[in-house]
């Protein structure tokens, strides 16, 4: 239901429609797609993804297609209202939700999750994965490859509908470097994969293991706390026949390798990967000059000349 008594935030000085609800599937819903927050058309037609709009129409468009083979879908925002300014053109421009504004809002947001609980939801740009994963830094470009899974419910991410339109200068010129066509084939292949899974839900056979496409196995990890665990790694260690090492630290500038020999650096983990399980090795340790290890690392070492960590 539409709150329009919310005055959380300044937000709903602006809108014409405070508080707005998803829309759609209203039982069984099997994916929900969750934008950032209404844009200027979804708050004057009071729907969020409004069809109308440019951007949530060609969305829809691709949507309907997963809806033909009998998945219910629904929409929403993690933030209710839109809020706009007065450009110099006259256009009102809308105004992006702050993290402040998002948690104020997120009471909402929770109560239809909790009223329409779906196994798959899609999450469309940068803002909304930081929202409701929790992530401080996110990317879609690499986030997109792999569904992320908390539970039962599978996150897939993808592209804000708005890269789909061309985006030009005072000149004309594009400012994109990914084309609008390349933006809406990838959100395509996104979709499929949300369909391909939410269809592996819906048709599984209660009582039975379902095979869920794009679902990992669980990684299995470890922290190593003690020096029985240390003990426990390093045998590991001597018996991988591979593994991988990833080395975390307060180096933002460079290479890992260059910047372990400046002033100021300082290794925070290590991680160890052996495929399906991982260690981490928590450090809060000075850099290697005075950590006096008994080797200089390098890429080539990194890559090769594993038998040196021994």
């Amino acid at each position: 239901m539409d709150h329009p008594e919310c005055q959380n935030c300044r937000r709903f000085k602006g809108a014409t429609h405070i508080g707005l609800d998803g829309n759609g599937a209203t039982h069984d819903v099997d994916i929900l797609v969750v934008t950032s927050h209404p844009n200027a058309v979804d708050d004057r037609e009071g729907v969020i993804m409004s069809p109308l709009s440019p951007a949530y129409s060609k969305l829809r468009d691709i949507m309907a297609v997963v809806q033909d083979s009998g998945l219910s879908i629904r929409y929403t925002s993690t933030v209710r209202c839109c809020n706009t300014k007065p450009r110099a053109d006259g256009y009102p421009e809308v105004v992006k939700p702050s993290a402040p504004e998002a948690r104020l809002c997120n009471p909402w947001f929770a109560e239809e999750r909790l009223q329409y609980p779906a196994k798959v939801v899609v999450l469309l740009g940068d803002a909304v994965v930081k929202t409701v994963l929790g992530y401080k830094a996110a990317g879609v470009g690499t986030l997109r490859l792999n569904p992320v899974w908390e539970g039962d419910t599978c996150y897939v991410i993808t592209y804000h509908p708005g890269t789909m339109l061309s985006r030009q200068d005072e000149s004309g010129n594009s400012v994109m470097k990914t084309t609008p066509a390349q933006y809406a084939d990838m959100i395509c292949q996104d979709l499929a994969k949300a369909q391909e899974i939410a269809l592996a839900i819906k048709n599984a056979v209660p009582g039975q293991k379902a095979v869920i496409p794009h679902q990992r196995a669980e990684l299995k990890w470890k922290v190593v706390k003690n020096e029985r665990d240390a003990q426990e790694l390093l045998a590991k260690v001597l018996e991988a026949d591979d593994m991988a090492l990833d080395i975390e630290s307060n180096s933002y500038e460079g290479t890992a390798i260059d910047d372990c020999f400046k002033t100021g650096y300082r290794v925070v983990c290590i991680g160890v990967n052996f495929g399906g399980e991982s260690w981490v090795v928590p450090l809060e340790v000075d850099g290697w000059p005075t950590y006096n290890l008994p080797f200089r690392p390098s890429y080539a070492w990194c890559k090769t000349d594993r038998k040196s960590t021994r």
